[in-house]
């Protein structure tokens, strides 16, 4: 028990030292019936004061954070952590950008508060031009080739590996979830449910894609933890097919 416990402790530099790759958390504020926004894509604030601040808590021990062009254009997001006092670190912002039309006016650009920096990853699709006016605001490019115009996230995870980022925490849309879960380089999920019901088939899902066919190829999670935050509770787990910390 004692030798399982620090183990968990240090998951993530377990894993970045044996595999080179950082350690991928999925977080999510959901509604009970599993609705990330509605259907206009109106999402906040969908948890609690308690539950978000829990959020920059665990952002705060974390190296990098992970959201798509889609979730910046949407909440123009800075990505930071807001701990009282002034405490807390901000993590590396990472954004998955395929042809760079992410506004130059943007907060994940622009925040003085954030003493990190920023990275987009996006592909040969990208403008040069665009690419060289980030880059000039201080901006770290990654460009990928790509035959389906969307970013390789197994190879990006790789090259942040190399960067020594030990730990990220994707927090993007319901598209930038299934890829991720689809690609495999997820290893835990932590999802803060709020005693909500949006309804509606409208309304956006924490995962998106096209789903399964049948219930025996879904991904299960192990070793489940749940907490509550007032009336939220948060929900963690290890996805099976991924995580050596699981058994």
């Amino acid at each position: 028990m004692l030798f399982r416990s620090a183990k968990k402790l240090n998951e993530a530099f377990i894993k970045q030292i044996t595999t080179g790759l950082p350690f991928v958390t999925i977080k999510a504020a959901v509604t009970l019936d599993g609705c990330i926004a509605t259907k206009t894509g109106n999402s906040k604030w969908i948890t609690g004061e308690v539950s978000r601040r829990h959020v920059h808590n665990v952002r705060d021990k974390t190296d990098a954070i992970l959201v798509g062009i889609g979730t910046v254009r949407r909440d123009d997001p800075s990505l930071t952590t807001r701990l009282s006092r002034g405490r807390g670190k901000n993590p590396i912002r990472v954004v998955l950008d395929e042809k760079l039309i992410i506004s130059p006016t943007a907060k994940v650009i622009n925040n003085s508060d954030a003493e990190s920096y920023l990275i987009i990853a996006t592909t040969s699709m990208a403008p040069p031009e665009k690419r060289e006016k980030l880059e000039a605001l201080g901006v770290k490019i990654i460009v990928y080739d790509s035959n389906d115009g969307l970013i390789p996230i197994k190879n990006l995870m790789a090259d942040l590996g190399k960067m020594d980022i030990t730990s990220l925490i994707i927090e993007g849309g319901s598209e930038v979830n299934a890829s991720a879960l689809n690609a495999g380089i997820v290893d835990k999920v932590t999802m803060y449910y709020a005693p909500k019901i949006f309804g509606g088939k409208d309304s956006i899902n924490f995962v998106g894609g096209s789903g399964i066919d049948l219930i025996t190829q879904a991904m299960e999670l192990k070793n489940l933890k749940v907490k509550h935050f007032d009336n939220d509770f948060l929900v963690e787990g290890y996805i099976n097919k991924n995580n050596y910390l699981a058994d």
